[in-house]
């Protein structure tokens, strides 16, 4: 088996169909990623449009950490994890903003690295970078929230870093260009 066959039977898709009305979202719905990890809130009345049109489904795709290698994630934040959340469809428009909640197992945090810096970004399409987003930390809870304003994909991440990691035993890793 090859290494894109492998990547591709990783990936997870979880759709749910959603009625809306003139105003927007008939009712109060939470919707869960296929792992539990991920969790979006979207409150009664919020307008999901893409050019105009209601949308009338939303999907989570749980991707490995294809997107993260393949993209300047590097550069500007470290992943924290291998998964990035692709919520779709894409170019939809959220009004007002919807909530973005995911769980994260802070056993798999790095020694000497604080949940403080832990953040959700999403990818920009037009620049190829990773943009940080505000992002509520709950350590009790071990979850990050953030508010969405259109769908894309989010991943967790360390938005502050020094130039050189500690990610295992015996391996560095660079966070500068």
């Amino acid at each position: 088996i090859s290494l894109s066959n492998f990547r591709s039977m990783l990936d997870i898709s979880r759709s749910i169909p959603i009625t809306q009305t003139p105003t927007g979202t008939a009712q109060l719905f939470s919707f869960i990623s296929t792992d539990g990890k991920a969790q979006l809130s979207i409150p009664k009345d919020t307008k999901i449009e893409v050019d105009g049109q209601q949308v009338n489904s939303i999907s989570i795709k749980i991707s490995d950490n294809r997107i993260l290698e393949e993209t300047s994630v590097f550069h500007t934040v470290v992943p924290f994890g291998y998964v990035a959340y692709d919520i779709e469809p894409d170019k939809a428009s959220i009004e007002p903003n919807i909530i973005l909640t995911v769980n994260y197992d802070e056993g798999l945090m790095p020694q000497k690295f604080s949940e403080d810096y832990l953040r959700i970004a999403t990818f920009d399409h037009t620049s190829n970078k990773w943009i940080v987003l505000p992002t509520t930390i709950d350590t009790e809870r071990n979850t990050l929230t953030t508010n969405l304003t259109h769908f894309s994909h989010y991943t967790p991440v360390w938005s502050s870093v020094p130039a050189v990691i500690p990610l295992r035993e015996g391996h560095l890793f660079s966070a500068m260009p």
